[in-house]
């Protein structure tokens, strides 16, 4: 029902290009609407880490791994 409106009275009145102008400004919204959310999201528990675990990420995870890796010491080669 709003499609058939909007063809029938915005569009001959405006153009595609308002509409086009419209469609990538609400996407530009949406896309800072979500990069906001995302940001808190990380930022949150950070803020108070005594009152929630801590969440370790997958890359944390395999950062320290090769961290632990790289501090191993290595063994001289053997002469046989």
């Amino acid at each position: 029902m709003a499609s058939r409106a909007f063809k029938a009275e915005w569009l001959p009145k405006y153009g595609l290009g308002a509409a086009k102008s419209l469609f990538f400004l609400a996407l530009g919204v949406l896309w800072g609407v979500l990069m906001v959310a995302q940001a808190v999201a990380i930022l949150h528990p950070l803020a108070r880490p005594g009152r929630r675990p801590h969440r370790r990420t997958l890359a944390e995870v395999w950062l320290e791994r090769r961290l632990r890796q790289a501090a191993r010491p290595v063994s001289p080669p053997s002469n046989h």
